[in-house]
């Protein structure tokens, strides 16, 4: 669209809508940049024609336009209890991203108190925000930690408490991070030594049907497809995240390759059977049933 097109449109949907939509040529244009910024869509003009159009040929790009779909969702919910329906499910710290995206856009080191599931204590962390990258259903900030000189990934809805600090001068590429997470299955970043696996696996019945329509990751292809039987491969770090997933579906999935990820899963289902936790509540709700 060109913007008198864009203008134009912006005026009917705040009408329609009920809402303020309007803006300036000027103002657009900083919202291209922070759109990029934080949530690495990329808009972009077409000389020529003076259209502006959204750049497609990212692998990733249906991915952020569900989770902008899902924050509008989310503004929308209280509005339309009836129309629109949600689970119940525990806070996802989605209360937190206004603040860490007012962070983002302003260059601004955020501080807060962090508690991971495994501990019992309370984390202080100092970040250099980047970006934010929903997995699963749950939010995720990634940023530069000034204590451990790197990369990390933080869970929103384990932050709690969290305050704007001062202002940073680092730049950070946001495509380069971008392009790391392209064959990660979920927000586990790979080891510094850590080689992309093509992974081969087979599921059978409803599984494999089910995910030619919501494909495991971006990279996956179908090797072969029958009514029972459906082989995909896959191009990704091999993660617990992704290991997790696996051991979820149970018998209706086979590893193929890599041989280390075969040793893997049989490894993990050899560690659930000799479970003593386990065996002990199957053991008592045996002795209940007789």
């Amino acid at each position: 669209m060109t913007w008198e097109e864009i203008d134009v449109y912006l005026k009917q949907q705040s009408e329609i809508l009920g809402l303020q939509l309007n803006l300036s040529r000027r103002q657009f244009q900083r919202d291209i940049k922070d759109i990029f910024l934080l949530f690495a869509i990329e808009i972009k003009n077409e000389i020529s024609t003076k259209k502006y159009y959204i750049n497609k040929e990212d692998s990733l790009f249906q991915g952020k336009i569900d989770s902008l779909e899902f924050l509008t969702l989310l503004n929308l919910s209280e509005n339309s209890p009836v129309q629109i329906i949600f689970e119940k499910r525990q806070a996802t710290g989605i209360e937190n991203i206004s603040q860490i995206l007012y962070a983002i856009r302003n260059k601004r080191l955020i501080k807060f108190s962090y508690k991971k599931f495994y501990e019992n204590y309370v984390e202080e962390r100092s970040l250099l925000p980047i970006c934010v990258k929903e997995s699963s259903k749950r939010w995720y900030l990634i940023g530069h930690d000034l204590d451990r000189n790197d990369l990390r990934v933080f869970a929103l809805d384990r932050i709690l408490a969290i305050e704007n600090d001062r202002k940073f001068k680092e730049k950070f590429d946001i495509k380069s991070i971008q392009t790391l997470f392209n064959h990660c299955f979920g927000i586990i970043l790979p080891k510094k030594d850590q080689q992309i696996e093509e992974v081969i696996l087979s599921y059978t019945g409803f599984q494999g049907q089910y995910l030619k329509t919501l494909p495991l990751h971006h990279t996956q292809q179908i090797l072969m497809d029958k009514p029972h039987l459906v082989k995909l491969k896959l191009e990704l770090y091999i993660t617990q995240d992704f290991i997790m997933e696996i051991l979820s579906a149970g018998s209706n999935v086979n590893v193929i390759a890599p041989q280390s990820l075969i040793e893997t899963i049989k490894s993990e289902h050899l560690n659930a059977l000799n479970n003593e936790t386990i065996k002990n509540n199957q053991e008592s709700r045996f002795k209940t049933n007789g």
